[in-house]
């Protein structure tokens, strides 16, 4: 009954948070596709392909809203959950899966709205159900769980792929278990193997779509190999920012699962589901480091490995405690830590969506919207109002944004007439990137061929961007020439509006 209400609750109030920037940037992308555009082809991403394929399901089943993405990822979460909720029941008991099924919706609906639904996220929640697969393949000596295992992974790296370290991390953790080598073998080799068909058929779908081996391999490899973002200096700064990040963002749960970690550290307490949650905090902090950004949702699957590590926590001081020591002190302390804990997950909730009750009340959700950036300065009440703007034009009419906004494209079914539907790709492939070249030249071909009665162009393009003498924004700068600026949208002028002379 606990775990109904939790999920009902929560599901409705994530419903209420708009996507991130990012998110909707994905969502223009998956709709394109649905719309029957090739990726890497006639919509460049660099994101690997399970962004753009999860995404567009979403919008396929739920359609164009400004909810559909939400919608979908806490459908995905709500499974993931059933295989952390059942790897806590095999770390620690019936009651650290019950529990971990009650507070992991409120502690999801509960993070910002950057770190919910990213695509490290997503990943994260493949990555749950590859270890469980893996798990339950060793406990039951059934080499074939791990072809789950290595299609979970699989899905997990098209969506991250750097979380495919944990490859790495399950053969290492049977060892520390000190189990034979000869099984470690056998399931570590069906697992590898699962993973790489898994993303060669990734590659055959793409492939057999209509991309070029050399459209996927530009976007998703060489542009990453030979592009350099801004980012913390050393690996001591890397660090600092991993702790910071786990205190600032995701305290409670860090906090809470503390009592779980020195209890599942003891030798008499591990086994491979316990040693699965140390797996997973361990692959996301590998993640983050290579990387090497020291963004927050980064850590995503940091997050999932501390949500129950929380439930194990809480059932143990629910038992008694005393399997943190005879001493009454101690047990009052972790008993505070861990009712801390979860207080805390309330307290969060009720400050992430203050400003619902008296919105709906009042009739007024754009006052809810107006709290989160929708990107290039402008809030999701200002998208929304353009949107309505641009329901004044035919139909097919395109409208060229090169910013970061995408959410206004997409909630207005309004394409790109460019197949660089995000500008900083474009910004960062500069010689000698084996694809500069040609990228500046289809984003020359395709600002010719654009014909739209509006551009959008963002205030921090407009003083930066397109003032550098590269091919790029001098094409664009060209392009403007047939324009006049008529306003702006946002309270802070983020984005300019030109209309067609």
């Amino acid at each position: 009954m606990l775990a109904a209400v939790s999920w009902i609750v929560s599901g409705a109030l994530y419903l209420t948070l708009p996507p991130s920037p990012d998110q909707s940037n994905h969502a223009y992308l998956g709709w394109r596709l649905l719309e029957g555009d090739i990726p890497f082809r006639d919509v460049i991403d660099t994101n690997w392909p399970g962004v753009m394929a999860l995404h567009a399901l979403a919008t396929w089943i739920f359609g164009v809203n400004l909810w559909s993405w939400r919608a979908f990822d806490f459908a995905l979460f709500a499974a993931s959950a059933l295989f952390l909720s059942d790897l806590a029941r095999l770390a620690a008991g019936r009651d650290a899966g019950r529990l971990c099924l009650i507070h992991c919706p409120l502690i999801y609906a509960g993070l910002t709205y950057w770190l919910a639904g990213q695509h490290d996220m997503s990943a994260a929640q493949f990555l749950v159900a590859a270890l469980w697969c893996h798990v339950r393949g060793y406990e039951k000596r059934a080499w074939w769980l791990q072809i789950g295992t290595g299609l979970c992974i699989g899905a997990a790296m098209l969506n991250k792929p750097t979380v495919g370290v944990i490859g790495l991390l399950l053969p290492m953790q049977a060892l520390w278990l000190r189990i034979p080598l000869r099984p470690i073998l056998a399931h570590t080799a069906v697992a590898g193997i699962a993973s790489v068909a898994a993303l060669l058929a990734a590659l055959g779908a793409l492939l057999a779509k209509g991309a070029s081996l050399r459209d996927v391999l530009d976007a998703t490899y060489s542009y990453h190999i030979g592009t350099q973002y801004v980012g913390p200096r050393t690996f001591p700064d890397m660090l600092v920012w991993l702790v910071q990040h786990h205190f600032q963002f995701f305290p409670l749960v860090t906090l809470g699962s503390m009592p779980a970690a020195y209890w599942m550290h003891k030798r008499a307490n591990r086994s491979m589901a316990s040693a699965a949650l140390f797996v997973l905090w361990a692959a996301g902090a590998l993640s983050f480091f290579i990387q090497w950004r020291g963004l927050n949702y980064h850590l995503a699957p940091c997050v999932l490995a501390l949500s129950a590590g929380l439930a194990v926590s809480v059932s143990l001081v629910a038992a008694g405690g005393a399997e943190f020591g005879n001493t009454p002190w101690k047990q009052r302390i972790v008993a505070g830590a861990t009712a801390l804990a979860l207080a805390g997950i309330v307290v969060k909730l009720a400050a992430s969506y203050r400003s619902l009750p008296l919105t709906l009340l009042g009739g007024e959700y754009g006052a809810h919207l107006a709290r989160f950036e929708a990107g290039d300065k402008l809030t999701y009440a200002d998208v929304t109002a353009f949107v309505h703007r641009l329901d004044a034009l035919a139909p097919a009419d395109c409208v060229l944004l090169v910013g970061d906004a995408s959410s206004i494209n997409y909630l207005s079914r309004r394409r790109m007439p460019t197949r660089f539907y995000y500008y900083h790709s474009l910004v960062h492939a500069q010689p000698p990137l084996s694809m500069a070249e040609r990228w500046a030249e289809l984003w020359k071909a395709d600002l010719r061929a654009a014909d739209c009665k509006f551009t959008l162009v963002s205030r921090v393009v407009a003083t930066r961007w397109l003032l550098d003498p590269t091919p790029a924004p001098e094409a664009l700068r060209l392009y403007l020439d047939r324009y006049r600026e008529t306003g702006s949208i946002g309270s802070e002028r983020g984005i300019a509006v030109y209309e067609r002379r």
